[in-house]
């Protein structure tokens, strides 16, 4: 989905937020409101691990 796809450009391809907005044809805020959604997702998903690990919630 676009969430994952901004995320991956973003942290693994090392675009900027105006770069992926352009990619998309969409706004800068639009593309920052993608990647805390795709954090949220991925912190949700690990979230089983870190009380696994006895890591409190931030």
């Amino acid at each position: 989905d676009k969430e994952k796809t901004v995320f991956i450009l973003k942290h693994y391809e090392g675009l900027a937020i105006k770069e992926i907005a352009a990619i998309f044809k969409t706004s800068d805020g639009t593309v920052k409101s993608h990647l805390f959604r795709a954090v949220q997702k991925l912190q949700s998903a690990l979230a089983f691990y870190r009380s696994d690990l006895g890591l409190e919630e931030s």
